[in-house]
């Protein structure tokens, strides 16, 4: 940012980040706002205006609501599908007339999302998984196994626009990942059905369009590892169990 500050808000809209207001090093109230876009050149990512007297500034409302995570996870996948779909990789689940295939997940009264709404999403990440990304990484490697010695330049230039292709769609793929492992972290199982709450809020690692730039690492709770190796001196250690607080 190019102004230091705590207690902002934050908003992503159609691939930028907006943050406004909070207060600065000194504590003093900050009257403006940045937006970061991660397309910009080098240098101009990051834009400072000021928060007029009268709000008319050109940004989003930060009161619109925003999407949880499971609903944007939900639109992610079917972005993905669709685009891998219609470069070759795997099944062609869409017609060419049809709308994406937008499923409505889910929620108790309170607008929470419930455990059907996770197992939903879980099965559309099985599907992406099993079929187009699978298809897409044995079509590389295949290829770069049977091409990649080839002294043909054409050759090694779709290789090349091939491997960058699919390289940007395991690249969408992690970010996918991570925000699946942090919303599922979030599942309150309750002592009943009825109780079962997915409780992620926004989504951190994705809009629904494209992951979101990593400035800092926003999920502080990923503090063990899945594959039991020492864990740096700063991070403190962590046991995973399910207790009154995990189920409530």
């Amino acid at each position: 940012m190019n102004v230091a500050r705590y207690d902002f808000a934050c908003a992503e809209v159609n691939g930028l980040v907006y943050i406004a207001g909070g207060y600065g090093v000194n504590g003093d109230s900050l009257s403006s706002v940045e937006m970061y876009d991660p397309n910009a050149a080098l240098g101009s990512k990051w834009q400072t205006s000021d928060i007029r007297p009268s709000g008319a500034i050109p940004i989003p409302s930060f009161n619109a609501p925003i999407p949880d995570s499971l609903n944007t996870l939900s639109e992610f996948i079917n972005r993905m599908e669709r685009i891998l779909s219609q470069n070759g990789y795997g099944p062609n689940i869409f017609s060419t007339n049809s709308g994406d295939q937008r499923v409505e997940l889910p929620s108790n009264t309170q607008g929470l999302p419930t455990l059907e709404a996770l197992t939903t999403v879980l099965h559309r990440a099985e599907q992406l998984l099993g079929g187009q990304a699978v298809s897409a990484l044995s079509h590389i490697a295949g290829r770069m196994e049977r091409e990649g010695t080839s002294a043909d330049l054409g050759v090694r230039g779709q290789i090349q626009s091939e491997s960058v292709e699919i390289g940007i769609a395991m690249h969408h793929l992690g970010a996918l990942l991570l925000e699946q492992g942090r919303t599922m972290l979030t599942l309150r199982i309750g002592r009943s059905s009825a109780e079962s709450v997915v409780n992620s809020g926004p989504a951190v690692y994705i809009s629904p369009s494209r992951p979101n730039p990593i400035m800092a690492q926003p999920f502080p709770r990923q503090t063990s590892s899945l594959f039991g190796g020492p864990l740096s001196s700063s991070t403190p250690t962590q046991e995973t169990s399910i207790t009154n607080d995990t189920i409530n």
